[in-house]
């Protein structure tokens, strides 16, 4: 038993199991927000359904930090765990925590691409219909890599892979996510004068969604590197320090539900179809008026735009 009084008194008292089970059950919250408002906002099926299953990836992510509260809670020489092997179950929930993490990555990397992918033929892509082979395709794979990911991170021979891979990742997420702004705001800003303006309105979409993701990608880096760090740090000094393991996974439930959540609470608040439907469908519930953000901002070549298409309009219809 470790004989710091920090840790023997974590150990006598349930602070952790505690603090795991509040802030993963509440954490519930801003998922069904993201589900409901998701399906009544005017998104393209493909989005929709990216957007839902990155909110569910962060549900089983939280019902497995809840296993670990309910795991830890239960154990019978204290409240922090002592190793990562008791009971045997355990380690299998590591694994599962890391695939998860993973996929919900693998899913902000395509929601970029989606949006990026939006805008090559907004007029075509507006109309299709939901990809569900590419979407079904995608899921699989990526439900592949992260177990495949996870096979080295909990490898005794592999764990420096492991780890250098799931910091790749997150490079990857932030890297694509600010790409995909970039490319979404430039087709945006080349298509005046060249375009419809349901065109215009369908790239401006993408771009909005791709902006709005980018304070929750740039801090959901910051946060998981973090933990990837320790994780590392773990791995390397297991030996000397095994119970690192009682505040590695503290820290880890602690962080992932603060990414889980903020991620979700900013995307449901700076994507302006997204805060609109939060604002008159959720407020309310809450007791708040609801009050839609009003953009006193003009843009003079899109108005040219609009009333040369009306002026041709009329010109047809007289003729």
């Amino acid at each position: 038993m470790n004989d710091s009084r920090f840790f023997q008194f974590l150990n006598d008292y349930p602070v952790f199991p505690i603090n795991g089970f509040i802030t993963n059950t509440l954490a519930f919250i801003p998922i069904f927000a993201m589900l409901y408002i998701a399906n009544v906002a005017p998104l393209h099926n493909n989005c929709r359904y990216i957007i839902c299953v990155w909110a569910l990836t962060y549900g089983g992510l939280y019902i497995v930090q809840l296993i670990f509260a309910k795991l830890d809670y239960d154990n019978p020489t204290g409240y922090m765990p002592l190793n990562m092997v008791e009971p045997p179950y355990r380690f299998n929930l590591y694994e599962w925590h890391v695939r998860i993490t993973t996929y919900s990555s693998s899913f902000e990397i395509a929601l970029s691409v989606e949006r990026m992918v939006a805008t090559i033929d907004p007029k075509h892509y507006h109309s299709s219909k939901t990809a569900w082979k590419t979407l079904i395709f995608v899921t699989i794979l990526m439900m592949f890599t992260s177990y495949e990911i996870d096979a080295f991170v909990h490898s005794a021979d592999h764990f420096v892979a492991g780890c250098i891979l799931q910091a790749a990742i997150e490079v990857l997420v932030v890297l694509v996510g600010c790409i995909a702004s970039r490319v979404c705001r430039v087709r945006y800003e080349s298509m005046y004068g060249k375009a419809t303006l349901n065109e215009r309105y369908q790239v401006k979409e993408a771009y909005e969604m791709s902006k709005a993701m980018i304070p929750a990608l740039i801090a959901s880096y910051f946060l998981k590197t973090s933990t990837i760090v320790l994780l590392y740090a773990y791995f390397s000094v297991r030996e000397e320090y095994p119970y690192f393991i009682s505040y590695l996974e503290a820290y880890y439930y602690t962080i992932y539900t603060i990414n889980g959540t903020f991620s979700l609470c900013i995307l449901l608040l700076k994507h302006p179809q997204l805060r609109k439907q939060t604002n008159r469908k959720l407020a309310p519930l809450c007791g708040i008026d609801a009050v839609e953000k009003i953009s006193t901002t003009s843009n003079s070549a899109e108005t040219e735009i609009y009333f040369t298409m009306l002026s041709a309009d009329w010109k047809l219809n007289i003729l």
